[in-house]
């Protein structure tokens, strides 16, 4: 699900997306990523050369599936934008090469891995909601687009980070997030809701403060945090 909101007097709108492809427009090639060492931080599974590959897969798959259009936020000449849980980098590299004139940061908990960048490409190891507080480049009212995607089992706090977000966005600014929802459908029709093991999971998840629907939900949040022109796709 994509759900883009974007900032009146705070930010107003908001889409679910499902990919973006940092492989045209004269990024490198994915592939050029080094082998190293698997890192140990918060992030679920190991910062190695086989997760990295794999999140490189699926970047360039959803962006296939998007028709190789990731970003849905009607952006009008951004000046900074804001790329959370960047991962390998590939979709943060993606907007530097689309926006050239813009600031672009990449924020990740785990290292993103050394790979060819546009300059004006940065990235910043950390926990997101704490950056908003300390570091100057992510100032409040200073940032013109926030993407992320694929928090799901991140996030620990849904609310409190579409409101931590917001406060960063300038007037006009837009947010947009590409999520997941623990559903399954059949012709049309969802069919998951009686699985016992989707309720267990579902279960455990809320035990985290995870939101295994958090696709199907970031409408509600971007709402109650403030924004406006909120859409679903």
């Amino acid at each position: 699900m994509i759900a883009l909101t974007s900032l009146d007097s705070a930010p107003s709108s908001s889409n679910e997306l499902n990919t973006i492809n940092a492989s045209n427009n004269g990024s490198q090639d994915p592939r050029s990523i080094p082998t190293d060492p698997p890192t140990i931080t918060q992030y679920t599974l190991p910062n190695d050369s086989v997760e990295l590959d794999r999140l490189e897969d699926q970047a360039l798959a959803l962006a296939k599936l998007m028709h190789n259009n990731p970003i849905h936020a009607p952006l009008n000449k951004p000046q900074r934008l804001v790329d959370v849980g960047c991962g390998s980098g590939i979709v943060t590299c993606g907007l530097g090469v689309t926006y050239p004139d813009a600031q672009i940061y990449g924020i990740d908990i785990t290292p993103v891995p050394s790979r060819s960048q546009p300059q004006n490409v940065h990235f910043i190891r950390g926990d997101v909601r704490e950056l908003l507080v300390r570091d100057e480049r992510l100032s409040a009212g200073s940032v013109d687009f926030v993407f992320s995607r694929l928090l799901i089992l991140g996030m620990t706090d849904w609310q409190g980070y579409v409101g931590d977000i917001v406060s960063a966005l300038r007037r006009g600014g837009w947010v947009e997030i590409q999520e997941y929802a623990l559903e399954w459908y059949l012709n049309g029709k969802h069919c998951s809701s009686g699985w016992s093991w989707v309720t267990a999971m579902e279960k455990a998840a809320e035990r985290t403060g995870r939101d295994l629907r958090c696709g199907k939900n970031a409408k509600d949040y971007m709402e109650r945090a403030g924004l406006v022109d909120v859409q679903v796709k």
